[in-house]
């Protein structure tokens, strides 16, 4: 089983501004951030079942930041689908 997620990358960019906690840059000057992501079991209104947030291990809070859908790959596909 595959994943297919989407990730906004304002509210990433924003949270890079920010200098949240879950946002490192490494010493080649790459900007990192850490992610949640978890397979819920049901999926909402628009078919998701997956959802991905930002977690700040300061204050334990979560901001969403993207979600995705499981779906079924074709054993013929050799590129990533996106």
């Amino acid at each position: 089983m595959k994943h297919r997620i989407s990730i906004c990358l304002t509210d990433v960019q924003e949270l890079i501004t920010q200098k949240h906690p879950s946002v490192t840059t490494a010493k080649n000057g790459k900007v990192y951030i850490n992610l949640d992501l978890w397979i819920n079991d049901k999926a909402d209104q628009y078919g998701n079942d997956i959802a991905v947030k930002v977690y700040n291990k300061d204050t334990k809070e979560s901001k969403f930041v993207g979600n995705g859908k499981q779906y079924k790959s074709d054993a013929t596909q050799t590129k990533a689908p996106f």
